[in-house]
């Protein structure tokens, strides 16, 4: 004669399924939202990376121009450039948002939006300033841009100023 056993069905109760379900979601809550927190400060690490290498190459090329030019003029926020082998250039910055510049770049005597865009995220115009050569003295540009891409922190913010000289200017 055969013998049956009978076989115990093990299990999980749905008390404890939904403890661990808590749990787990629990983890993976707290997980995603590092990684989110890790992502939010990569991207704000580049934007701000990005803005200052703007700023940089932009003085840099500044530099040149005004080292070229033989004359200057300051009007507002824009820098007219005269002299220069390749023509007039003109550096001026304009309002793209609320308390948002751009720095640009242009051939001729006037600039806007339709020039070459150098920087951008600069809370304030870009400030120049022209003084004119004396007897001891060639003439010069003092320049001065700010950028910062998240202007609710005053930490953020990045300022590069210089005074660069019109190497083709006379002396007065």
């Amino acid at each position: 004669m055969i013998q049956v056993k009978a076989v115990e069905e093990g299990g999980y109760s749905l008390t404890e399924m939904i403890v661990v379900m808590v749990v787990l979601t629990t983890v993976l809550t707290g997980i995603t939202s590092a990684f989110i927190q890790g992502s939010r400060a990569e991207l704000h690490a580049n934007n701000r990376f990005r803005a200052q290498l703007q700023a940089t190459s932009a003085l840099d090329r500044l530099r040149r121009d005004v080292h070229c030019a033989s004359l200057a003029s300051v009007s507002g926020g824009t820098l007219s450039l005269t002299g220069c082998g390749s023509g007039d250039k003109t550096w001026c910055s304009v309002s793209v948002a609320t308390s948002r510049y751009a720095l640009y770049r242009k051939s001729g005597s006037t600039c806007d939006s339709g020039g070459k865009l150098y920087t951008d995220y600069m809370p304030s115009a870009a400030s120049f300033s022209y003084t004119a050569s004396a007897s001891t003295s060639l003439a010069k540009v003092h320049a001065s841009i700010t950028v910062n891409t998240n202007p609710a922190k005053t930490t953020d913010v990045f300022q590069l100023t210089d005074d660069i000289v019109l190497r083709n200017s006379l002396r007065g």
